[in-house]
């Protein structure tokens, strides 16, 4: 019986070998050894305490992503996915050079099954820099604009400061802290979430994804307002320097556009807007600020800046003494019982105005008049009056003397 076991030992050890090695072959080509190249595995970075509670920040200067190469037997390959990969780098093995070792790993495999080798990136290197903090206050960027009717009256943003960390050099950097507003052919006021950016001072983005916001979101608020076109009147007042006239005054536009409520726009059609002349004598030109006149009509400007350009021109005024005959001045008011004699032959008025006009100026133009309401017999001296007539002004203020008689009836 042992004969029969021990006979041929060495063929059957053989044959045994040959079967081994015949299933090895039969399963490795039924399953092979494949690997599979995974680009772009973002690095998760942990034990970052380990920098912040020194008051510090880090930057990744290289590291940020991995290409990670999976080895295995084909049958297990084919069924991971990039999401079943993942990288770590471990701040707390942080090197005196800011360089970390970056560790692949697998959640559905154990490295006994597969082999994991990262492609050229292997480490990941940072800078450390002083953390700081910084308070800015929103500035709201407005993208497109709003109908031709409606008007932006207000903006809000809320916060409207907000505070922002990260390395000091890069807070250092920042010039505003901007949200965006799309306000194309709205027509109605509205509210919308904005995340904020942050610029430098030459208008740059900067990356803010090391950066930490007090808020992530601001909520803007955009107010909106119906326009109207109204006219736009605008009065001299008061008197130029004695001696001149204000003879043209001209201002543009004449019109304006307006905004406010419905029932703010319903109760104005014109804006009345006062400018003073007083003292002037020589031609200007001026360009004046409306804005505030606007707002006291109880509607907004649409034009913060909104001016009035206005042209005034003045002229010298001339003097003419104009002889006035006695019998030219009227008696007004006089008594039927009573006779008046002047005792006074001729006077003088001096007027004043434009040249062309008081060179041809007449006693009779200037229609000269006593009143005598009220005076009894006697020898009274009267001021002589003139008609007000537009053009010119009668300067002086002559006087005459007069004799009031009782008239005698004849019996």
């Amino acid at each position: 019986m042992k004969n029969e076991l021990t006979k041929n030992l060495g063929l059957r050890i053989l044959s045994l070998l040959i079967a081994i090695c015949v299933w090895i072959v039969i399963v490795s080509i039924d399953d092979p050894q494949v690997s599979a190249t995974f680009r772009d595995i973002p690095v998760t970075t942990v034990n970052e305490k380990v920098i912040t509670t020194i008051n510090q920040v880090y930057t990744i200067l290289e590291g940020n992503s991995v290409d990670i190469t999976v080895t295995g037997k084909q049958s297990i390959v084919d069924k991971i996915r990039k999401s079943d990969l993942k990288a770590e780098a471990d701040l707390s093995n942080l090197s005196k050079t800011n360089a970390v070792e970056i560790v692949p790993s697998c959640s559905k495999y154990s490295e006994e099954n597969i082999d994991l080798t990262l492609g050229r990136t292997k480490m990941m290197k940072v800078s450390l820099e002083n953390k700081k903090s910084s308070k800015f206050q929103i500035e709201i960027h407005q993208i497109g604009e709003a109908d031709s009717n409606y008007y932006i009256s207000e903006k809000l943003a809320s916060p409207n400061i907000v505070e922002v960390e990260g390395p000091e050099s890069v807070i250092n950097k920042i010039a505003e802290l901007v949200v965006e507003v799309n306000v194309n052919g709205r027509v109605a006021s509205f509210t919308n979430l904005s995340i904020p950016k942050v610029y430098d001072n030459n208008g740059d983005l900067i990356d803010s994804s090391n950066l930490e916001f007090s808020a992530h979101e601001i909520s803007v608020s955009v107010t909106l307002e119906k326009t109207k076109e109204v006219s736009l009147i605008i009065n001299p007042v008061g008197n130029a320097k004695p001696g001149y006239e204000n003879t043209a005054f001209l201002y543009e536009p004449k019109k304006v556009r307006v905004a406010g409520s419905e029932e703010a726009l319903a109760g104005v059609s014109y804006i009345s807007i006062n400018y003073d002349i007083s003292g002037r004598f020589e031609n200007f030109e001026d360009n004046v600020a409306i804005a505030d006149d606007i707002r006291a009509a109880g509607v907004i400007p649409i034009d913060e800046n909104q001016t009035v350009a206005i042209s005034a021109k003045f002229q010298k005024l001339t003097n003419q003494e104009v002889s006035i005959p006695i019998d030219d001045i009227q008696v007004l008011h006089g008594d039927d019982e009573l006779e008046y004699e002047f005792n006074t032959r001729a006077i003088n008025a001096l007027v004043q105005g434009k040249t062309d006009e008081v060179r041809s100026i007449q006693s009779a133009d200037l229609e000269p008049y006593i009143d005598v309401d009220g005076y009894k017999a006697g020898t009274h001296l009267f001021q002589v009056m003139f008609k007000d007539v537009e053009g010119y002004e009668v300067l002086s203020k002559p006087t005459v003397n007069v004799t009031v008689r009782k008239i005698e009836k004849n019996s």
